[in-house]
């Protein structure tokens, strides 16, 4: 199935994860592929910054938390979807609760 016929953000982000195994540990690499893929790359290469700045303040992109709150969703019950650095990051947010508890 081709992207753009994708329906939900979620199918987007888990196509990008399943593809692209390098943006399941960079939001931003991943964000920004996912608007690639959202606008066209040879629509966004002709494009101004402007005009993209535009369609991301109307609404017509979605929203980058969402991108990154679906992926968190997905890598939290898929382990296949897990970056190299999944379990560092939640071993680390284990220890930073952890030491908030004890304040």
């Amino acid at each position: 199935m081709l992207f753009d016929q994708m329906k939900t953000i979620k199918d987007k982000v888990k196509f990008l994860l399943e593809s692209f195994p390098h943006l399941r540990d960079d939001d931003f690499k991943l964000i920004a592929t996912f608007y690639k893929f959202t606008v066209g790359k040879d629509r966004l290469e002709s494009m101004t910054a402007l005009e993209f700045l535009q369609m991301f303040a109307s609404g017509q992109l979605p929203h980058s938390e969402s991108i990154r709150r679906d992926r968190q969703k997905l890598q939290e019950k898929n382990e296949h979807l897990q970056g190299e650095r999944y379990k560092q990051r939640q071993e680390d947010g284990r220890k930073t609760k952890e030491k908030i508890g004890n304040l």
